[in-house]
């Protein structure tokens, strides 16, 4: 009885599942049993059997054309897409050659929302100021805007952009909700003659710095078409601006150097005051492995600059590409956040006491993975087997292998650019108060937001840790003492933020 019953059962489903492939099938058919059936069943009785007895078949059906709908649709946000790229770049040329000409003088802001946000300890207000014309990212994540850097001189903030547009803004212009920056000629054309830097590309400035009455700006340095980051210097005169060459790394990396890659956004570029005869600078590797421990070798190091002899001492080595720069003179420590590859971004601690060149382990340690094991899991591989650890091995511990371990490290990245260390005057809580910007592109991530920690007065470890998801991608920060706030560069619209922090009563 139970073997009819079972057999019963096999021949309802089997004749359910055919019928439904029957009632379904397509021209493009290869069983002609099933097209026979199909061209012999009445259309209407077929329509009939699949709408009230066979959903599976009509859900189907719904799914290819909503399938074929979207194709369609994809092909037309494509073809929409590549003719706004095209028109935005024709207008950002023109427009950014009225800048350079003097023909446009200002660029206007506007005042567009206030984010509020409580969180565990603090409270947060962050007002947003966009423009609309500035367009030249430097990554694919400024969608509609433009990668920047800003800096204070005498009550002012200085917004130097990724494709070299120089302007001022007064700071009690903040307090309203309109106003325009004022554009600073300068002869930068003059010595960064590679085109790219003025274009949507991955080449261009890469930091701003501000110390007494001298500006400088680090950039992506082409050589013959070999690329190392390099410094120019002025004096600040808001009419014009006459750069000189500062320093130029005594390497370069380019796609014949690399071992399996070149990635001119492994730059580095970020530059702090050290004191009044030096700066800090980071350079990054370009993915030229083999760089960043060979003490022979400026990429992938963090670089003590004399001003004055333009000579370069290495303070760290071990680097892929540091975005973050932060020292705190009292204690004598360095503080640097960098990328990693697929994980593995970093915050690293130096006491300069020392004067010893610490170690930080890339591309030897890490607690990311390469790109390439993704591609190679994907294709049913074994991860580890892909090349790149056969030259970087990434092991997933630092101090055994003789390095400094990381402060801190997300896995997953985060996108990690700036970090900045407020003052008791901004936020006093007894403690070390630092704000950390997030690229990327996932915002369960971590990405695309502000990463506020706080540090315990000996670097030994965070106390606390809250993320402000801004939905837009950090480019740069800089704490002003003049307006008591936080301004933070955002380029996924180009957008100018101000941050205030009210610690909670407990």
């Amino acid at each position: 009885m139970k073997i009819k019953l079972l057999i019963i059962i096999f021949f309802v489903i089997f004749g359910y599942f055919f019928i439904n492939k029957t009632i379904s099938a397509d021209q493009n058919s290869e069983n002609k049993l099933v097209i026979f059936l199909r061209d012999n069943i009445d259309p209407k009785l077929r329509y009939k059997i699949k709408q009230n007895l066979f959903p599976i078949a009509r859900y189907k059906t719904l799914l290819e054309r909503e399938r074929e709908s979207n194709k369609f649709l994809k092909r037309e946000l494509d073809s929409n897409r590549s003719e706004i790229e095209e028109l935005r770049s024709q207008i950002s040329i023109d427009t950014i050659n009225k800048y350079r000409s003097g023909e446009i003088k200002t660029i206007p802001f506007k005042k567009e929302e206030t984010l509020n946000f409580d969180l565990k300890k603090f409270k947060y207000n962050l007002e947003l100021f966009d423009t609309n014309l500035l367009f030249n990212g430097k990554h694919d994540g400024a969608l509609l805007g433009t990668s920047a850097y800003v800096d204070q001189y005498n009550k002012k903030t200085i917004l130097v952009t990724g494709d070299g547009i120089i302007s001022s803004i007064d700071n009690t212009k903040f307090k309203t909700d309109k106003f325009n920056a004022k554009i600073i000629r300068s002869n930068i054309t003059d010595l960064i003659t590679d085109k790219r830097v003025y274009k949507k590309s991955d080449v261009g400035i890469k930091d701003l710095l501000i110390i007494g009455n001298k500006i400088y700006l680090s950039y992506s340095n082409n050589v013959n078409e070999c690329y190392n980051t390099s410094i120019i210097e002025a004096e600040i005169n808001f009419e014009y601006l006459l750069f000189s060459k500062l320093f130029e790394p005594n390497n370069c990396a380019n796609k014949e150097s690399g071992v399996y890659f070149f990635n001119p956004h492994s730059s580095g570029g970020k530059m702090v005051k050290y004191d009044n005869e030096h700066i800090l600078f980071t350079h990054g590797d370009y993915y030229y492995w083999p760089a960043p421990q060979d003490e022979k070798n400026h990429l992938g190091k963090i670089l003590l600059i004399n001003l004055e002899s333009k000579q370069a001492k290495i303070v760290s080595k071990g680097h892929r590409n540091p975005q973050g720069l932060y020292y705190d003179k009292n204690r004598n420590i360095l503080v640097s956040a960098e990328h990693g590859p697929v994980g593995g971004d970093e915050i690293n601690i130096n006491n300069l006491d020392d004067n010893k060149i610490k170690n930080f382990g890339w591309p030897i340690s890490s607690y990311g993975e390469h790109h390439c094991k993704e591609k190679f899991e994907m294709e049913g591989k074994n991860g580890l087997n892909c090349p790149d650890y056969k030259l970087a091995p990434l092991n997933k511990s630092h101090s055994e292998y003789g390095f400094l371990e990381p402060f801190k490290y997300w896995v997953p990245s985060i996108g990690v650019t700036e970090i900045q260390r407020t003052p008791d005057s901004f936020l006093d809580t007894k403690n070390l108060e630092f704000f950390v910007g997030a690229l990327g592109n996932n915002i369960n991530e971590g990405d695309m937001s502000l990463h506020h920690l706080t540090f315990d007065n000996e670097y030994k470890e965070i106390k606390n840790e809250n993320i402000l998801r801004l939905h837009q991608r950090i480019r740069d920060m800089k704490y002003s003492e003049d307006l008591g706030k936080l301004i933070i560069f955002l380029e996924t619209k180009a957008t100018i933020g101000l941050l205030s922090v009210e610690q909670k009563k407990s």
